[in-house]
């Protein structure tokens, strides 16, 4: 029996084409357990024949799906299912928030909502012994026509995930933030804030803050600049900036280790204060190589501000922006409109 598994990013309606993360996360859990694993990124070449070739002998296709992708995700999803018989699975942020509505279709097979790192290898694996999927935490399936969303599966411990595998994609043929070529990396997941607009308060549990240790950041950072050549680090995280022990720490062992890198991560405007992202803090994390940051503002109203639950005052938001100009950091604060 195979053990290959297929991922698909779906084309969108944008010109930015950026690392398929989500997909490169599942495939190296996949790849740490011994699958082999094949990633096709259809918002650079939509190309059915290849698809349709690659997938002739895989387990299954999994494509991961944000709503703007929904349509090219369904367009593929629907060629696949006219023209192989392997199952379909999506996973990503839309099927977690609609997965009764995106398993109805009769494109597709699977969805593994929430984090579907196990839940993936689960599937895989019983796929590949024939056993039955039936059980499986966090995935949904249609049974003698009946949609069946399975429970929801423990949140994973982020520290023993596997370092990412970045031969699974093609460096040259994306982009990041920081326009440069970077290693794109998640040293957390979940956030302990409670912004109404969020995903992470939307879906239960999702709210759960799970670091990774400073250590295990820079190990792993060490191992990819090392091994890719690559000296600039995008964190995706929710907010990096949430356990201030763990900054330090982290700025530390940059310096102990003599590694020569920049790094972008996001933050919220109330850390700027006296007890936290201070000059003395900023002198720090600017020796450490940061460069790049994105804060929160989301309105100039506090009142819109209040009812997003939010957190932050509009006088903190501004406090931020008159202490990061005394330094060359770029500065990112997005708002909501509408």
């Amino acid at each position: 029996m195979t053990n290959k598994v297929v991922f698909l990013k779906p084309g969108n309606n944008t010109s930015f084409r950026l690392i398929p993360f989500g997909l490169l996360v599942m495939g190296s859990y996949l790849d740490k357990h011994k699958f082999n694993v094949k990633i096709i990124d259809c918002s650079i070449k939509m190309d059915y024949d290849s698809i349709i070739k690659e997938i002739e002998d895989a387990l299954f296709v999994g494509l991961s799906v944000n709503t703007y992708e929904v349509p090219s995700a369904l367009e593929i999803s629907k060629y696949i299912k006219a023209h192989s018989k392997t199952p379909v699975l999506w996973g990503g942020m839309h099927l977690t928030l609609y997965p009764e509505q995106t398993i109805a279709s009769e494109y597709i097979d699977y969805i593994a909502y929430n984090e579907g790192d196990e839940t993936v290898l689960e599937l895989a694996t019983n796929l590949m012994e024939n056993k039955n999927v039936d059980d499986i935490k966090g995935l949904g399936f249609k049974k003698d026509g009946k949609v069946i969303i399975n429970p929801w599966r423990p949140l994973l411990n982020v520290e023993n995930l596997p370092n990412l595998n970045y031969d699974l994609v093609d460096f040259k043929t994306h982009i990041s933030l920081t326009q440069n070529p970077t290693i794109i990396y998640e040293s957390s997941r979940g956030c302990p804030y409670l912004c109404t607009f969020c995903w992470n308060v939307i879906v239960k549990g999702r709210q759960t803050f799970r670091p990774k240790s400073a250590k295990k950041i820079i190990d792993e950072i060490e191992y990819l600049m090392n091994k890719y050549s690559l000296y600039s680090v995008h964190f995706v995280d929710d907010n990096f900036f949430v356990w201030k022990h763990r900054v330090r720490e982290f700025c530390k062992l940059i310096k102990e280790r003599n590694l020569k890198f920049t790094w972008y991560a996001e933050c919220r405007a109330d850390y700027f204060n006296d007890n936290y992202i201070n000059e003395e803090f900023l002198d720090m994390l600017w020796e450490a190589g940061f460069r790049h940051i994105l804060i929160g503002a989301e309105s100039g109203s506090q009142r819109i501000i209040d009812e997003m639950k939010k957190g932050t005052q509009v006088e903190q938001v501004i406090h931020s922006a008159e202490l990061l100009s005394k330094y060359p950091i770029s500065i990112n604060y997005p708002f909501i409109l509408g």
